[in-house]
């Protein structure tokens, strides 16, 4: 006879899942814990200008490549082709000279025609005696053109990886002053980052940044580990720094300092990183700007602070902020002040979810003008430049600059031809600077 009585549970059965559960969570913190030691060893290897952290970015660029992220695996380990570049011009070829950086230690000057009539080429470890890192390892981003044909250029780290970047960042390894052949007129090994800039005096201003040594009483929101920010002047002749101050003192006493308690959480790993700030561009104001701007002088600075999504206005001779701008942008960079007195930021994050350049009138709070619509896609990075008939050159690290007339109308464009690569500025530079090289033959 069959016995269809239901067997008792034993108390084993009724322990598994638990117990398989507990596996499992133990498992995820087990993996959890290994990602953070990573990503730790890996800032810490960054603040060291440790060659382990590019080869280590490298190699996990190398296996999401193989496994068939998107990553084109021509672009690993090495810069790119600068002559990718093509001008296509839509209404009106550029009125200047172009001064043009995609990835690598090269800068390009180009011709109204969008030929290259000169390249400032600076092999890293020629310039830094010494430092272990690959030329390939290393980017400029925006040099500046000095009067007498030589660039300013900061060098960084390259950001590997496309899209999310484990071991990337803004984090500098020094400047360098290169002539016209390649020769290297003087270094600096200053921790500067991002875009120099030539200021009213004709000193050469920079963003600098370090991990903070201790806990600022001035600031008890501000748990470490978080990075100091701050400015600083270099001599253009000699590369020493005459002078230099942190953003932290610099807000302390002014009125703002408020700005620093609570500060809005980014999310998108930089605070995490400890990047309070994240400084992205400093420029000077015009003195047409000065006189037509109430709230800046001539001479005064702008800093743009992007994970503030706020940029403040700096006393042209203390350095002292004086005026905070919060305008219709998210996470932007490049914030400056127009010759009209109106306020211009590349707004990474619009409305939209694109794009663009946006003019904005402080007094009024209303939005003057914005530029590029769908044509500019730019998450991170992005430049723009004011133009004397009052349009703009917008930058998209993506691999496009596109020149807007006043209108909004696109006159040309400057396209990068390589996949996976940014563009990373395009500027228009003074004639006067460039007539050496535009004068030689095939230069026009």
């Amino acid at each position: 006879m069959t016995d269809s009585r239901r067997k008792k549970d034993h108390p084993g059965d009724r322990r598994r899942p638990v117990l398989e559960a507990g596996k499992a969570a133990l498992a995820f913190a087990f993996v959890a814990a290994v990602v953070w030691l990573a990503f730790s060893l890996g800032a810490w290897l960054q603040e060291r200008n440790d060659p382990a952290a590019y080869w280590a970015s490298l190699g996990a660029q190398t296996i999401f490549t193989v496994i068939g992220t998107g990553l084109d695996p021509d672009t690993v380990g090495r810069p790119t082709e600068a002559d990718s570049l093509r001008l296509k011009v839509r209404t009106a070829p550029p009125a200047g000279p172009l001064l043009a950086v995609t990835e690598g230690t090269e800068a390009l000057l180009l011709n109204r025609r969008g030929r290259i009539v000169q390249r400032w080429k600076s092999d890293h470890q020629t310039a830094f005696p010494g430092s272990h890192l690959p030329d390939a390892a290393v980017t400029w981003r925006e040099p500046v053109l000095m009067p007498d044909g030589d660039i300013i250029a900061i060098s960084r780290r390259r950001s590997l990886l496309r899209p999310g970047d484990l071991l990337g960042g803004h984090h500098g390894l020094g400047v360098v002053r290169v002539g016209p052949q390649g020769d290297v007129r003087w270094t600096t090994r200053l921790r500067a980052h991002h875009v120099p800039v030539r200021g009213p005096d004709g000193g050469i201003l920079v963003l600098w940044r370090r991990p903070a040594g201790a806990p600022d009483a001035r600031y008890p929101d501000l748990h470490r580990p978080f990075f100091d920010e701050g400015l600083a002047r270099l001599d253009p002749a000699t590369g020493r720094v005459t002078r230099r101050a942190s953003f932290l003192d610099l807000l302390a006493g002014s009125g703002f300092a408020n700005l620093l308690h609570h500060p809005p959480m980014m999310r998108d790993g930089y605070h995490l990183k400890g990047e309070v700030f994240h400084a992205n561009t400093v420029r000077p104001v015009s003195p047409r700007a000065g006189r037509n701007a109430p709230f800046a002088d001539p001479g005064d600075l702008v800093v743009s602070f992007r994970n503030l999504s706020t940029a403040a206005v700096l006393d042209a001779d203390t350095w002292q902020v004086t005026t905070l701008l919060r305008g219709p942008w998210k996470a932007q960079h490049d914030v400056g002040v127009r010759p009209a007195g109106t306020v211009a930021a590349f707004d990474n994050i619009a409305p939209d979810g694109a794009s663009r350049v946006v003019v904005w009138n402080p007094g009024t709070g209303r939005i003057v003008r914005t530029f590029g619509g769908a044509v500019l896609n730019s998450p991170t990075r992005g430049a723009r430049q004011a133009m004397p008939d009052g349009g703009t050159l917008a930058t998209d690290a993506r691999g496009r600059a596109v020149r807007f007339g006043p209108d909004g109308a696109e006159r040309w464009r400057l396209v990068l031809q390589a996949d996976g690569v940014f563009l990373n500025s395009v500027r228009r530079v003074p004639r006067r600077h460039a007539a050496r090289f535009l004068a030689a033959p095939g230069g026009r």
